[in-house]
């Protein structure tokens, strides 16, 4: 499982923990840095799991081979 914030950031860290109010999955640095936040672990998360990736790439359909 990968860090949500490090994906959205286009670098790939392994997860070690998760929100515990979105439950999105954090690296060590993005775990610890939520809750030494101030809107954390009091009023909620900063994570928004529903929006896309701004840096996602999106993929063309491509035509699927049949193989005969």
């Amino acid at each position: 499982m990968l860090c949500h914030e490090c994906a959205r950031d286009g670098t790939s860290r392994s997860a070690v923990g998760h929100c515990r109010f979105c439950l999105v999955a954090l690296c060590k640095q993005h775990l610890v840095e939520s809750f030494r936040s101030e809107l954390v672990p009091q009023y909620g998360c900063q994570h928004h799991p529903e929006r896309p990736f701004a840096s996602a790439p999106v993929e063309a359909a491509r035509p699927v081979a049949v193989v005969r």
